[in-house]
């Protein structure tokens, strides 16, 4: 329970993020008086800070592939991805007249999810870094996204009070994408997560309620 670390920023952290192996640590910055936001990359875990990469407005969110091959940082109208290699950036993926809040990798690492201001879902294949689906069914703010720990299924959640849930195999093959579950909250939600098998879920409010939910899915196996 003590403090074993702190490291003087100048700006305050809107996304913060370890590698599936420990070694990196990402902090992302708000935009600072320069108007640029920064990336800090620390090496651990000697708590060094190894690089740092520059955003062009304020990072909302981080996320790393599963094998840590790649970084992505969103913020303004695009979500950047890193190589975590040399920590080059490797691609740009931009938003059509949206605002990124929140961005997460597909398990595959073939896809983005990501979306902000106006609740406009982009889904972008990361090698044509082109967008391959969008689509809105609340036309409020999302705060976050993320998918299911098997890639079977995609949440999000934001402004509004429904939480909802779909199918992958929907999103990417029907024009009239159909929400698998939806249930009602007491408040906006800032922040959902899977625990490691996708047997569960936990989401953040902003009434000050953290939930805990049991996940249902179609694999016998996960339930």
């Amino acid at each position: 329970g003590k403090l074993e670390w702190t490291y003087p920023l100048s700006q305050g952290i809107d996304a913060l993020a370890f590698s599936p192996d420990g070694q990196w640590m990402a902090a992302g910055e708000e935009v600072s008086p320069d108007h640029k936001a920064r990336v800090r990359i620390f090496k651990m875990p000697e708590r060094e800070l190894a690089h740092t990469l520059i955003h062009s407005a304020t990072v909302n969110d981080i996320d790393f592939t599963n094998d840590g091959k790649f970084m992505l940082s969103a913020g303004g109208d695009n979500v950047q991805v890193w190589n975590t290699s040399d920590w080059s950036l490797a691609k740009t993926l931009y938003s059509e007249n949206t605002r990124m809040v929140t961005a997460q990798f597909h398990p595959s690492g073939k896809y983005v999810a990501g979306s902000g201001k106006g609740g406009l879902i982009h889904i972008w294949d990361v090698d044509s870094a082109k967008i391959a689906v969008k689509f809105n069914h609340t036309g409020q703010k999302t705060e976050t996204v993320d998918w299911s720990p098997d890639g079977n299924y995609f949440v999000f959640h934001g402004n509004d009070f429904y939480f909802r849930v779909y199918r992958t195999w929907d999103i990417f093959n029907r024009e009239d994408i159909p929400i698998a579950y939806q249930s009602e909250f007491t408040d906006a939600a800032e922040y959902l997560d899977f625990n490691e098998s996708g047997s569960m879920l936990v989401s953040a409010h902003q009434d000050g309620l953290v939930r805990l939910w049991v996940f249902m899915s179609d694999d016998p196996d996960v339930n």
